[in-house]
């Protein structure tokens, strides 16, 4: 019985010490075939490639990102992810649901999770540090910037000693409500993409969301109840709710300096303000969604000036 027990040991920590050196393997691959370039750098041979890529434009979500021309797209809008997936040497991107495509065999994939935090806000260190990540096995932390943006790239040791690369970048530069979680993966059988890895990442670029955006009004009514019993009354004022909210959309901090008033009706409930970004005027409509003394404020709407 010893006997048997003192064998199961052994193996076990062969076992262990395998997915250690396949994780560490895949580390060493990974940096060796990046080497070690901020995602916002690619050498010129590479930059005169991706500008023929096809660009995947979300106006909901406000970004866009590069990809090679002989992927194809599937478009979801169910949940918040695009996936860039290798099925059968063809590519596609999916933002979550059933498709067709999903019952053949996967290969290589790159996915963008788009979180819109609710709760308090966080800087990056508080996301990788926080529920999501807190309790996994990161490796080679790095702050980058891609296009202006804040970021963090890191490789992340998952179950059987497999690590993927990924990357997390901030809508805002400071403190972001918006997140998006970009993800490499592969099978054993797959093609190996990491080297386009870094390239696809180096072209995702925010812009201002534009349109008319959907009031939820029992988070409105959970809000005005706070702002009751004597919390956040901030949101009584229409240009701090602005400040506050118009970050989420693709506005930063250096933005908010230009803010200015157009038109106001407190009858009404509207407040028109102007917002420069990159030398461009941007008009936002910020509302009481029940209009009245002691209501509280929310954007309504963005549209570039005319």
């Amino acid at each position: 019985m010893n006997k048997q027990k003192g064998v199961s040991t052994t193996l076990g920590i062969l076992l262990i010490s395998f997915l250690i050196i396949v994780g560490i393997g895949f580390i060493c691959r990974y940096y060796m075939t990046s080497g070690e370039q901020p995602c916002d750098q690619v050498s010129g041979e590479s930059q005169n490639q991706i500008t023929d890529w096809q660009t995947y434009k979300n106006k909901e979500q406000g970004f866009e990102i590069k990809y090679p021309n002989d992927w194809y797209t599937v478009n979801y809008h169910k949940e918040n992810i695009i996936e860039f997936q290798n099925v059968e040497d063809k590519l596609y991107i999916s933002t979550g649901g059933p498709c067709a495509d999903c019952t053949k065999e996967q290969g290589a994939n790159i996915s963008i999770r788009i979180w819109d935090n609710k709760g308090p806000k966080l800087n990056l260190d508080d996301v990788i540090n926080g529920p999501v990540y807190g309790d996994r096995n990161i490796f080679s932390y790095k702050k980058i910037k891609i296009n202006e943006l804040d970021a963090v790239k890191f490789v992340r040791l998952m179950d059987f000693g497999s690590g993927w690369p990924q990357v997390i970048i901030s809508s805002d530069n400071e403190y972001g409500d918006q997140f998006f979680i970009i993800s490499y993966s592969e099978t054993a059988n797959s093609e190996d993409l990491l080297p386009i890895f870094d390239q696809i990442v180096s072209t995702f670029k925010c812009y201002i969301r534009i349109g008319k955006f959907e009031i939820n009004y029992d988070e409105i009514a959970e809000l005005q109840k706070s702002v009751d019993n004597g919390h956040q009354p901030w949101r009584l004022d229409s240009e701090m709710v602005l400040r506050s909210e118009s970050l989420k959309y693709g506005f930063t901090n250096e933005d908010l300096k230009t803010i200015k008033l157009i038109s106001s009706s407190n009858s009404l409930g509207v407040y028109k303000y102007e917002i420069i970004n990159k030398s461009e005027a941007y008009i936002v409509t910020v509302i009481q969604p029940i209009p009245g003394e002691f209501q509280i404020w929310t954007i309504q709407e963005i549209e570039l000036k005319k």
